[in-house]
């Protein structure tokens, strides 16, 4: 009886012990889709490649492929959190809560990274404005998939005062969404690896502001809403792609440019007093700027509050029926030409109200409380045992060969 109960013990040792191995959180296989917690403890600088930088010791591995990383603002890590990992491609960049003193937390591009699946602000992250850049050099951050970029109120930067380039692999999609009220600040060169990809800015609260050198071709879906919609700091905002600006949403012209030649497919409203579509802000210099490739899909407006007299060129302008409403504190609300708009269709028949302000370009996030975190399940990887079939039979095979072998081993002798 007592060999009986060695031989049953045995077995069950040799089948679960592989399955908790695999189910252990935090464990990374050779093949990546561990998930993995920044803590920065370490005490021996800030690199992704130092064990003790990560919650349970474990760092992720050159030629990880799905990882998770989590970059937790509460963890005590002094600034930077340093991407030296070669060919590491990740499913999720994670930034959760508030640092503390709401100082910036930001991820340091040493080595080029790709993500295939999201960058995530959570909601909660409402003071701290977490930042993507580089470590003085050209470093790529590659959109291996359909990416969706998520904001809170701390707000975002992509890049600082040394540009990095974020690479969109042909077909795929670069979307900006938020989760609150804030900035996202893009000093990136938007690119394409190969092809053709498509960049969106959809979020209802958030001001984007575009400061990069971009060449994408492809397409660019305006629909953002919120503050100053997408505002334009530098001389190509939208690379070679065709922008289509629909669902209210706003470009708005701040500085760095005086001629935009993409072409730009407004749909805006049968209303004969749509929403603003284009707004050119106080902060233009005067002279002209030329707007060519605008066609019209319904009625919109068009907003200028530059002072002093900018005049907006819209000569190349395909108005297929549609007027314009020109508006602005920059001439009148009703005449096309005191209002320094010219060579455009028919104004509209009636004139909105001035709906020309605009934020001014810069400032911070919301400084409102955040709410209280949501508390994560644990992570206990049984979601590994799933994800890895073929390692999980493969283990259960040899397990099985072992627990055969001890069995007949253990067989009890006659006598």
């Amino acid at each position: 009886m007592l060999q009986k109960a060695r031989r049953y013990l045995a077995a069950a040792i040799l089948i679960v012990a592989p399955l908790v191995s695999l189910a252990a959180p935090g464990v990374a296989h050779a093949s990546g889709g561990g998930t993995f917690t920044w803590s920065g403890g370490s005490g021996a600088g800030g690199n992704w490649s130092t064990p003790g930088n990560w919650v349970g010791g474990v760092a992720p591995q050159s030629g990880d492929v799905g990882d998770t990383v989590i970059i937790d603002n509460t963890q005590n890590f002094t600034s930077e959190s340093i991407d030296n990992i070669a060919t590491l491609s990740l499913t999720s960049l994670q930034f959760t809560n508030d640092s503390a003193g709401d100082v910036p937390v930001i991820v340091v591009l040493n080595d080029p990274l790709t993500v295939t699946g999201n960058i995530t602000q959570a909601s909660s992250d409402t003071g701290t404005n977490n930042v993507i850049t580089n470590n003085g050099s050209a470093e790529t951050l590659t959109i291996g998939g359909n990416v969706p970029v998520t904001s809170s109120a701390g707000g975002l930067t992509l890049g600082q005062t040394i540009a990095d380039n974020i690479a969109i692999t042909s077909g795929d999609t670069l979307s900006f969404v938020d989760n609150g009220t804030g900035i996202v600040s893009i000093f990136d060169n938007i690119t394409n690896v190969s092809g053709t990809g498509t960049v969106t800015y959809n979020g209802s609260h958030t001001t984007y502001q575009l400061s990069g050198a971009n060449t994408y071709a492809g397409t660019t879906n305006i629909q953002a809403t919120g503050a100053a919609g997408v505002e334009v700091l530098n001389t190509d905002p939208f690379g070679t792609s065709t922008v289509d600006i629909a669902n209210n949403g706003l470009v708005n012209f701040f500085s760095g440019i005086s001629t935009l030649t993409n072409t730009i497919n407004v749909t805006g409203s049968s209303s004969s007093t749509p929403s603003a579509s284009i707004q050119f802000n106080n902060t233009m210099s005067s002279g002209t700027f030329t707007l060519s490739g605008v066609v019209l899909a319904e009625n919109s407006q068009f907003v200028n509050n530059a002072s002093p007299g900018l005049t907006v060129n819209l000569a190349g302008i395909t108005a297929n029926s549609f007027c314009l409403e020109y508006s602005g504190s920059n001439g009148t609300a009703t005449d096309p030409a005191t209002n320094t708009f010219t060579n455009g269709p028919t104004k509209c028949s009636a004139a909105p109200s001035n709906s020309g302000g605009g934020s001014g370009g810069s400032g911070g996030g919301s400084s409102s409380s955040s709410p209280a975190a949501t508390l994560k399940a644990p992570d206990t990887g049984l979601a590994q045992v799933a994800a890895h079939p073929a390692e999980t039979l493969a283990i259960s095979t040899v397990s099985a060969i072992m627990i055969l072998g001890i069995a007949i081993r253990l067989k009890p002798t006659k006598r």
